[in-house]
């Protein structure tokens, strides 16, 4: 589970990241930290979601990697900071969670149905 952010609340109130953005900033931060390895690392989109709260926006996204890569995935994430994508705007991503087992996976109450269905799926 991952969050892209400005770190600055007025810009991420409006910051609408969506599913094409979201690769490009994983390809940039995977091909910036590891090259052309890095860039065969695979992953899988599973879902981005937007949450608007009162004060903040959070754009989250639930990404699937192997155990043998995720290391690799998510340090080049941490470490990556993009100003291309949004007009010099630094957008660096956080890992909100990991986990093994798609039962412990954090989702908001609207997601409970797509949580379901995606562990359904996993085990079929």
């Amino acid at each position: 589970k991952l969050k892209l952010t400005t770190q600055l609340a007025e810009k991420d109130l409006v910051l609408e990241v969506d599913k094409i953005t979201w690769k490009q900033f994983i390809q940039q931060a995977l091909f910036k930290n590891h090259g052309v390895f890095g860039q065969g690392i695979e992953y899988e989109l599973l879902s981005n979601k937007i949450h608007r709260f009162e004060y903040r926006t959070d754009n989250i996204a639930f990404v699937k990697v192997s155990k043998l890569d995720a290391d690799n995935f998510i340090n080049a994430l941490n470490i990556y900071i993009n100003t291309k994508l949004l007009n010099d705007t630094e957008l660096v991503c956080i890992e909100l969670q990991r986990t093994d087992n798609l039962e412990n996976l954090e989702v908001e109450n609207s997601e409970t149905l797509w949580k379901q269905k995606l562990i359904e799926n996993w085990e079929d």
